[in-house]
């Protein structure tokens, strides 16, 4: 009994965040299709390309109920490291999927640095996103470079 009373305030105190929670959790991480061999290795949640001999960058994409900063819907990162000054305001950069169209740019950060791309969704279930997704080709364009995520499923 007492383990429950102890655990009464912590549901509660998680339970009044104030980012909206979706009503179901999902995590969809699109796959990288690789082209002219320009794939170097996964680090966590990104693929390392090459974007030029001097740079490479961290590309990832999907759909996520999980992101603290923005909600329910579908992303793209971009980083890479804090030597090249990757910034928005300097490269001409797209995200658009085929499924929901172009993706608005939401953060141009200098932490890591950081671009990304997200649209919001607003799916009541989780088949509902998997079906919304389904097929789903996210194009990457990095000024005259273009990167292709596709959904899993």
């Amino acid at each position: 009994m007492k383990k429950l009373l102890l655990s009464i305030p912590l549901l509660l105190l998680f339970s009044c965040a104030s980012v909206p929670k979706a009503p179901f959790d999902l995590l969809l991480g699109y796959d990288y299709s690789i082209v002219d061999n320009e794939f170097n290795t996964i680090k966590g949640d990104f693929y390392n390309v090459n974007y030029s001999l001097e740079m490479q960058l961290n590309l990832g994409a999907g759909f996520s109920t999980r992101s603290k900063a923005f909600g329910q819907g579908v992303y793209v990162d971009i980083r890479t490291l804090a030597v090249h000054n990757f910034n928005a305001t300097d490269y001409r950069i797209t995200a658009i999927s085929e499924n929901f169209g172009a993706l608005p740019l939401k953060e141009n950060s200098n932490k890591f640095p950081t671009v990304t791309f997200f649209i919001p969704t607003n799916f009541q279930t989780a088949e509902e996103a998997k079906a919304a997704v389904k097929g789903d080709v996210i194009t990457i364009t990095v000024n005259d470079r273009v990167y292709r995520f596709v959904a899993p499923l």
